[in-house]
């Protein structure tokens, strides 16, 4: 009886033991082809890529993969940071000025009662538009601290709003600031 047992238990073990091999010898080689492929994406430009290129053989050193992969990661966020900033240029957007009104306006003390729908800052001016809920005198106060930021690039507001109860829509458009 207790041979049975322990031919199962070793039947058990060896079954165990491949299954755990292919495994492991799988992900080992879907690293090596996430490395390789990183590697030769970083390496050449796209008009130089062939489809039928041969495995080129990986550093054997254990930091390898994980500089390779930071310095793609690095990469990428340079060409994404560049491409976007090139998009808003092209279009004559002003991100930086749009990063810094949402900021003012978030770190505000009277940030609460405020919701931003959007900001949008090109080089002709600045849109902001939302909704106050509170007195418009604190709200009229908040749009001159923002004008009076020393960051603050644009002119007077052009103000369109429209209140229901204790809440007030509002439209704010800034001219550029004309420099004498």
């Amino acid at each position: 009886m207790k041979s049975w047992v322990y031919l199962v238990l070793i039947g058990f073990i060896a079954i165990a033991g491949y299954k755990f091999g292919y495994y492991h010898d799988k992900l080992a080689v879907s690293d090596e082809d996430k490395q390789r492929m990183i590697a030769r994406f970083d390496d050449k430009p796209a008009s130089a890529l062939g489809a039928t290129d041969p495995r080129p053989a990986l550093p054997t050193s254990q930091a390898a993969p994980a500089v390779l992969w930071q310095s793609s990661l690095v990469k990428r966020q340079n060409l994404l940071a560049a491409a976007k900033q090139q998009k808003a240029d092209e279009a004559g957007q002003d991100p930086d000025s749009e990063a810094r009104v949402k900021d003012f306006f978030t770190l505000h003390p009277n940030a609460q009662s405020l919701l931003l729908h959007s900001v949008r800052c090109t080089r002709e001016g600045c849109e902001l538009t939302g909704q106050y809920t509170g007195a418009a005198d604190e709200f009229d106060l908040m749009v001159e601290q923002l004008q009076g930021q020393p960051w603050w690039q644009y002119g007077t507001a052009m103000n369109s709003s429209s209140s229901e109860g204790d809440t007030t829509f509002f439209v704010l458009r800034f001219s550029p600031l004309v420099k004498s």
